[in-house]
């Protein structure tokens, strides 16, 4: 007890000599960057993101332990701790229809809109939300503190002002996907990586083994970082031990008591993780899905079957493009200068290029297997680039010898206006998610169309005005594809209104053979029952998002709502 009472407050000591004035600034604006808009979407049952992690679904697991063939297309980890986040919430209305006092079905798949169930829902999800911020914040504090271990303080702070503004890291740091959480544990699973290149030591092996591990568990694709990763760091402990015993062999050195411990936990932890004794069956049906359906259904940039050098140049070509837009265009090539620099100074600048490890491993063991590349999956890429834009910055535009000359405020005001050009577009995800087009949209459908309509929405429901909260006498949607009911009715005229979205754009989605496609198209050049009544899409003076060429899940704020009235109540 003692001894740990001393490992915490070394802990604590170590964090504490790290924080000073400048990165509790950029703390706040990483804060405010990923709180700012964490309504969105909100109050609902799916929420406006995709593949956010509702909470029925985590109490859905929770109720069954996360056990007897549990499973989901994520791993379970941060289904634990959004489950130890909700339960409390939910034990009072528990305890509550127990004695009587209220009435529910179950707490999972109530939908109700109104009473205890209702706001106990919203605060869950508003909860879920919030400890993404957290973890968001909390990450760009590691990626300071992983630059004070190769690195000035002056290029920590910077390191952790260019993570905390990159675009898509924002936009996840306010939603409960997995993203942020697999990226915070990632990073601190770099912290350690760092330090056992420094000193080799048996706590940061098992720190390193315990927080990748976790990383992996809270999204498979995390797995890319440590093929390398591993490999490279039993290289370094050969050449360290081989300093101190020249007779020590591969193996001698392979079989260390760090080694082994550390395989030993990473064992022990992924098996307690996934639940195995208990999950057998959940954790090979997730990982069914996982190399199945969820790998090959989502490679919509390169087809498999095809798969040939001159696809892996589009492929890494996608990627570039994908970074560009998370770090924006100046940064980015301040970045690139920064690794470029790195490879050609003289003294000795090994840590900082060992970062560079995890990220081929990354790319050649998952981005160019699965065969696509979204903005989500380069975010720990553009995070290790931090480390060597920060490089670039701190001695090339802010030392005496920088490219202005002798003039140190001409490089005060360029790097203001590159931060400030990053933070311009960061905010901006903040700016539409705030202003989303289907609150105005909604406000209108209430107001202009009335309660005994039949509705009917084209697309999915996350991407359309929140179907729960008009009260028309019918409003459906939720469909990939329009059925054949569907597309007979709209020919026919049954539907009052229909809604379409731009965040589901069937023109580009579908086949023009698509019967689907067909209807739309028809739709959009009214040559159907039905004429546009409004359209809204809000356009913000100030919003510099460039998503031509992107391929990123940002396109699902602000989707353009077009609203069509049968021409019969038009008349």
């Amino acid at each position: 007890m003692k001894a740990t009472k001393i490992l915490i407050r070394e802990r604590c000591n170590y964090l504490a000599k790290f924080i000073d004035s400048d990165i509790a600034i950029v703390l706040g604006i990483s804060f405010a960057l990923n709180i700012i808009g964490i309504w969105w979407g909100l109050p609902s049952w799916g929420g406006w993101a995709p593949d956010e992690i509702r909470p029925e679904q985590v109490l859905s697991g929770a109720t069954s332990l996360f056990s007897d063939g549990w499973h989901s297309v994520y791993p379970p980890f941060h289904y634990y701790i959004l489950s130890a986040l909700y339960i409390p919430l939910y034990l009072p209305l528990l305890i509550l229809d127990k004695l009587g006092f209220v009435e529910i079905q179950t707490p999972i798949v109530e939908n109700s809109t109104t009473g205890l169930f209702h706001f106990t829902y919203l605060g869950c999800f508003l909860l879920g939300r919030f400890l993404c911020v957290i973890m968001g914040t909390a990450t760009v504090f590691i990626v300071y503190l992983c630059g004070r271990e190769i690195s000035s303080k002056q290029e920590a702070r910077i390191s952790a002002l260019i993570t905390s503004l990159l675009i898509p890291f924002v936009y996840y740091s306010k939603i409960i996907n997995v993203e942020t959480p697999y990226i915070f544990w990632f990073c601190l699973s770099l912290l350690f990586y760092i330090r056992i290149l420094k000193n080799h030591r048996i706590l940061d092996y098992l720190f390193f083994a315990a927080t990748s591990i976790i990383a992996i568990c809270t999204k498979d694709q995390a797995y890319g970082f440590y093929i390398l990763t591993a490999v490279y760091i039993l290289i370094s402990k050969y050449f360290q031990d081989k300093k101190y015993n020249r007779e020590i062999g591969w193996l001698q050195s392979i079989l260390d008591k760090k080694i082994i411990y550390s395989v030993f936990l990473s064992i022990i932890l992924f098996s307690a993780i996934h639940n195995v004794i208990f999950n057998y069956s959940g954790f090979v049906e997730h990982v069914e899905l996982l190399v199945g359906p969820a790998s090959y259904n989502s490679s919509d940039f390169l087809a498999r079957d095809d798969n040939n050098w001159m696809q892996h140049l589009e492929l890494f070509w996608q990627s570039v493009k994908n970074i560009k837009f998370s770090l924006t265009l100046p940064m980015f090539i301040i970045c690139l200068l920064g690794i470029l620099t790195s490879f050609l100074k003289k003294r000795n600048n090994y840590l900082k290029l060992s970062l560079l490890v995890p990220v081929i491993s990354y790319y050649l063991f998952f981005i160019s297997i699965i065969l696509y590349s979204r903005t989500r999956f380069l975010i720990p890429i553009c995070i290790i680039f931090s480390f060597f834009g920060a490089q670039f910055i701190a001695e090339f535009l802010l030392n005496r010898k920088n490219f202005f000359g002798q003039s140190k405020l001409i490089s005060y005001i360029f790097v203001c206006l590159l931060f400030g050009y990053m933070f311009a577009h960061s905010f901006s995800v903040d700016l539409i998610m705030v202003n989303d087009s289907r609150y105005i949209a909604e406000t209108k459908m209430d107001s202009m169309i009335p309660s005994t309509s039949k509705v009917l929405g084209i697309g999915l429901n996350k991407y359309l005005p929140r179907t729960e909260y008009r009260k028309f006498e019918m409003y459906t949607s939720g469909s990939d594809e329009l059925s054949a009911t569907e597309i007979k009715k709209i020919d026919s005229g049954y539907y009052d209104y229909i809604v379409t979205t731009s965040a589901f754009d069937v023109i580009q989605r579908f086949n023009e053979s698509s019967e689907t496609y067909k209807v739309v198209k028809k739709l959009i050049d009214g040559n159907t029952n039905y004429n546009l009544l409004f359209q809204e899409h809000f356009q913000a003076k100030w919003n510099l998002l460039d998503l031509k060429g992107v391929s990123s899940n940002i396109n699902k704020i602000n989707p353009a709502i077009a609203v069509y009235i049968n021409k019969k109540n038009h008349e």
